[in-house]
């Protein structure tokens, strides 16, 4: 056989605006790669999923056959070449853009999600990489989804609420539980001069503006908008420490969920902090993160990339997706705008920045925790790759 395999990547991008997209993506390419070298095999990739302003496929080089955006209008018509491009792939891992595969966001997008997987299912196996499972509000969707996650080769959660969510789904026997592949995004540690501590604030467009319906659509407990400005006061106004404004999505066409026109807004109002750059890809982003002396944000990417580099970390954790995937590493030091009032959200950032050292310690035992979660799935990645070779073998 040739020692190449075509593997589609769906719901992943490298071209997302949301570099939360772009860390899974390109993580989910470092572990197949890993796992593929070991084995002698070339891996050959096709992309499908949400397309955006950026572009970091070159960090796939000549291994990327074809990347494109996944239109339901398109496949309703007859009109889309999803399927054709599946057929010739030996394997699919769908990674859902981490917590997209859920009726929260719409029945329109949902439905979506479920389409392209029963195409997938049709054409050769279909892997759920870690990602949120659920929720599902309505008794249709969990009876769509349950009884597609019972045909999947396998289905992998990122964290033990969405594991026991699964149970209750009754998707059991080909279910597994590991990290969220971020974990395994590469980066370089950027050098910042001074002597002050640096302190990362990741401020989240959306919730800047109210959420898609600019309604206060997440049932914050506060008003988000001001909670960041009296957080700015407060750190700026202590002059130990120099306060980085640091963007994780960047959309121009799509301003409600822009960090970028929301940290730059925050930014005019307290000039003596840094703006930080509308970063190319995750990697750059994780990198300037990984600089930083505390970090608080309300993207759970922009946190998982402080967390991963070691960074001492309060997420704003405004889902369930961050209480689960932080807890499940035994970290507890979360604020939750859902539950707690402002004056209690503030207090939670500011105790974790005093109390830096100590949460150090518990992101150091809790990265060795999502450690041997991530190996769970790198174990499984390199038998599904041994599995098409002898399979292949075989033919």
């Amino acid at each position: 056989m040739s020692n190449t395999i075509n593997i589609g990547l769906m719901w992943h991008s490298l071209r997302s605006d949301n570099l939360g997209v772009g860390a899974l993506t390109l993580s989910q390419v470092e572990i197949i790669n890993e796992a593929a070298r070991a084995l002698g095999l070339s891996v050959a990739y096709k992309v499908w999923g949400t397309q955006g302003g950026k572009d970091y496929s070159a960090y796939l080089g000549d291994r990327l056959i074809s990347s494109g955006d996944i239109s339901l209008r398109e496949i309703v018509m007859g009109r889309s070449t999803l399927g054709a491009e599946m057929s010739s792939c030996h394997l699919i891992f769908d990674i859902g853009e981490g917590d997209s595969f859920s009726d929260i966001y719409g029945l329109k997008r949902f439905f979506l999600h479920v389409v392209t997987k029963w195409m997938a299912l049709g054409k050769c196996p279909l892997i759920l990489s870690p990602q949120t499972i659920g929720p599902y509000a309505r008794a249709s969707t969990r009876f769509l989804a349950s009884r597609l996650m019972k045909r999947c080769r396998k289905v992998f959660a990122r964290d033990d609420i969405s594991k026991d969510y699964l149970a209750k789904l009754g998707v059991v026997s080909n279910t597994g539980v590991a990290i969220d592949v971020a974990f395994a995004l590469p980066y370089q540690r950027k050098a910042f001069t001074g002597d002050k501590i640096k302190v990362g604030v990741n401020v989240s467009g959306l919730l800047f503006n109210g959420g898609y319906s600019k309604n206060n659509m997440f049932g914050l407990q506060f008003d988000y908008r001001q909670f960041a400005e009296h957080l700015l006061e407060k750190l700026t106004a202590d002059d130990r420490y120099q306060v980085y404004l640091v963007p994780h999505v960047v959309c121009e066409s799509y301003p409600i969920d822009d960090d970028f026109k929301a940290c730059e807004c925050l930014h005019e109002q307290f000039p003596n902090t840094v703006l930080a750059p509308t970063f190319k890809d995750p990697i750059e982003a994780k990198s300037y993160i990984a600089g930083m002396d505390f970090f608080t944000g309300s993207r759970m990417h922009a946190c998982i990339a402080a967390f991963s580099s070691g960074v001492p970390v309060v997420p704003v954790s405004y889902s369930r997706k961050f209480n689960g995937l932080f807890k499940s590493m035994g970290y507890e030091y979360l604020a939750d705008p859902t539950t707690q009032n402002e004056e209690q959200v503030l207090g939670s950032i500011l105790e974790g920045l005093s109390r830096r050292a100590e949460l150090a310690e518990k992101v150091d035992s809790g990265n060795r925790i999502a450690a041997s979660r991530l190996d769970i799935y790198r174990e499984f990645v390199a038998e599904a790759l041994n599995e098409v070779l002898r399979s292949s073998a075989r033919a």
